[in-house]
């Protein structure tokens, strides 16, 4: 049995289906690498350079989450390449 062919209007139906659901797919990846681009930048720009003042906060929270008092003694940053990079001296 042959397949028939879907009458023009069921037809435009299925591709202003199609359309609509690449266009909306289309804008949800936009979306998401537009947003993963502003916390790498974020992250580069304004959390890296500012780790120093963070300092006494970050000691507590490590002192609280692993039961012992800690104190840093130097803490250095580095946003080089895609990945920065945290150096805590004790």
């Amino acid at each position: 049995m042959a397949e028939q062919p879907l009458p023009p209007a069921a037809a435009s139906a299925a591709w202003r289906w199609y359309v609509r659901l690449t266009r909306w797919l289309w804008w949800l990846v936009v979306g998401f690498w537009s947003l993963m681009l502003l916390a790498t930048a974020a992250l580069h720009w304004w959390i890296v350079p500012r780790i120093l003042d963070w300092q006494p906060q970050i000691e507590a929270m490590a002192s609280k989450a692993w039961g012992v008092q800690l104190s840093i003694g130097q803490l250095q940053s580095e946003s080089d390449g895609w990945v920065p990079t945290f150096i805590l001296f004790v």
